[in-house]
């Protein structure tokens, strides 16, 4: 018992002079500054800056913020300073949370550090990463990454749940093939099982597509954007429409061209006539467009239709004429 105790004394000692070593006139002159810096920035004033900056410091920071100020006018609040935290080298790291806006676009939660040295008696600024998140672009690239790494994540799950699929297929072909009566000529009409994992599939490739597009084509023109509302405006339009339209395209080229959109290829199914012929446009445009129904509480509505058809049709199989069959 008296270890534990003289090694918890021995922590909190060791420990206590390290947050000591921060007083709170530091702490004070540092908010200080760190003020006349949100200022500086939403005002423009280069020079304010320039003042905060250590003689020490890299000699391409302070250019690296100006720059980064006159890209554009935004508006810069530190919304909270997080932390302060003295390095072996008695500087201090402070870490902040931030908001910032632009003319048509606003972030925030983001983080940036700052470290100060001590110059003649005042806290300025040797190092930060503030000013490489002062544009649109590093919300978006954020994003577009997140979206990227969760694509991927989600693509793993459906690959992992296919091969699962196949397995659990295979080992129960010979009771289904005893249970289930076939005629010879008729097809093997597909059900709401394997036409799900084609359908998440399909998803994922058109989510994938469309954060490339977003990530690639879309952010080289936000600073453009920010500059006229009416470009705003049309990049917002185009980059909506998009997304509205895209995955219809890639449904009704796919099935009306080769009968099978790419998760269906997978999955080795494939859209015909009810006469087994080759699904053309016109039809692939009928069914598709009747997914806007379909689809209605994640594909429930036709999910019931598809259990309640002989020939596991949904709805715009049925209006179209159309079938899912074993390819």
């Amino acid at each position: 018992m008296k270890l534990v105790i003289f090694l918890f004394l021995f922590i909190v000692f060791s420990i206590t002079p390290v947050f000591a070593a921060v007083t709170a006139e530091d702490k004070e002159q540092i908010s200080s500054q760190l003020d006349i810096l949100e200022n500086s920035v939403n005002s423009g004033r280069i020079h304010g800056l320039e003042n905060l900056i250590s003689p020490n410091a890299e000699a391409g920071l302070i250019n690296e913020i100006n720059d980064a100020i006159r890209k554009e006018k935004i508006d810069y609040e530190i919304e909270s300073i997080d932390s302060f935290k003295e390095t072996e080298d008695a500087r201090v790291k402070v870490k902040c949370s931030v908001a910032v806006s632009g003319a048509n676009w606003n972030m925030s939660g983001f983080s940036n550090f700052f470290i100060f040295e001590k110059v003649d008696g005042n806290w300025l600024i040797i190092d930060t990463d503030f000013h490489e998140k002062l544009s649109s672009d590093y919300g978006l690239k954020i994003f577009g990454l997140v979206f990227l790494i969760m694509g991927a994540v989600f693509l793993l799950i459906i690959i992992m749940g296919l091969g699962i699929y196949r397995y659990l297929r295979s080992k129960s072909k010979t009771v289904l093939e005893k249970s289930v009566s076939v005629k010879p000529d008729e097809p093997e009409y597909q059900g709401v099982g394997i036409r799900f994992v084609a359908t998440i599939i399909d998803l994922t490739i058109i989510f994938m597509i469309t954060i490339l597009a977003y990530t690639f084509l879309l952010i080289p023109y936000m600073n453009q954007s920010q500059k006229t509302g009416a470009l705003y405006s049309t990049v917002l339009f185009i980059s909506t429409s998009f997304l509205l339209v895209f995955p219809f395209l890639y449904y009704i080229i796919l099935e009306g061209w080769k009968g099978a959109t790419a998760g269906k290829m997978i999955c080795k199914i494939r859209v015909v006539k009810e006469d087994c012929s080759q699904c053309d446009i016109k039809s692939s445009i009928i069914r598709n467009l009747f997914r806007l129904i379909d689809g209605i509480s994640g594909y429930l509505v036709g999910a019931i239709v598809i259990w309640s058809s002989d020939k596991k049709q949904r709805l715009g199989d049925i209006i179209a004429k159309t079938v899912v069959i074993k390819k």
